[in-house]
């Protein structure tokens, strides 16, 4: 049952946004809103989020090993599977633990390559000893000439979450063209990874925001349309 809200801050563009609400134990942003305007919400949360996560006291380490744990023993992965993930970027949930354990059980894992401003990303093959370099923002991928991959397994960073499966990124809308055009040649699986404080009660969304299968924090895994673990 939810306490009453306490006022964090107020975004340009978003009315009566940000509050906190404390929920199983922990708290949980939630938002609500005065303006149809999706972008404007986004960029409130966004910020919100980003200062949330910078301010968290926890330890990223022992956080990215239980949710790389979470993975592993909730979701069916099978060895013949092309699994990707990310190089995290700034305080994003590390996913080279995970990364590492799926390598070392035969799984095939790629990372994703930008291929150019506003397009869908493509993967190419990722091993421990692949050679890595920053993209254009900064965010190591593998090298050209590296085996292009289609993964059926895919798991995303992100800003916040909601338990419908909606994720908040950067903005860019890259996972989100990559998602739908995976899904237009054939099946995938998409698993939100991040810290179960990147919860909130209502991400904003639009028509071209792709949802996720799955979200899977260092606490938690949660099956969209099915009851969390």
């Amino acid at each position: 049952m939810h306490t009453a809200p306490t006022w964090l801050s107020r975004s340009a563009g978003v009315q009566n946004c940000p509050r906190l609400w404390r929920h199983r134990n922990q708290v949980i942003l939630t938002m609500t809103f005065d303006t149809p305007h999706v972008a404007d919400l986004k960029t409130g949360l966004r910020k919100l989020a980003k200062q949330r996560r910078r301010d968290w006291v926890g330890d990223a380490d022992i956080a990215a090993r239980q949710a790389a744990e979470n993975v592993k023993h909730s979701i069916s992965l099978e060895v013949k599977n092309v699994f990707a993930a990310y190089a995290a970027y700034g305080t994003e949930l590390d996913a080279w633990p995970l990364m590492h354990d799926l390598y070392g059980l035969g799984m095939r894992c790629c990372l994703p390559v930008m291929t150019g401003l506003a397009q869908a990303l493509e993967f190419r093959q990722w091993s421990p000893q692949a050679e890595l370099a920053p993209s254009p923002m900064g965010i190591l991928e593998p090298i050209e000439g590296a085996k292009k991959l289609r993964p059926e397994i895919l798991v995303l960073p992100l800003l916040a979450f909601d338990r419908r499966g909606h994720r908040l990124g950067y903005g860019g809308g890259y996972f989100d063209r990559t998602l739908q055009k995976l899904r237009s040649t054939g099946t995938v699986t998409a698993i939100g990874f991040g810290y179960s404080f990147q919860e909130v009660e209502v991400v904003p969304n639009s028509e071209r925001d792709e949802a996720l299968d799955w979200i899977v924090t260092d606490t938690e895994v949660i099956r969209i349309g099915g009851e969390g673990r």
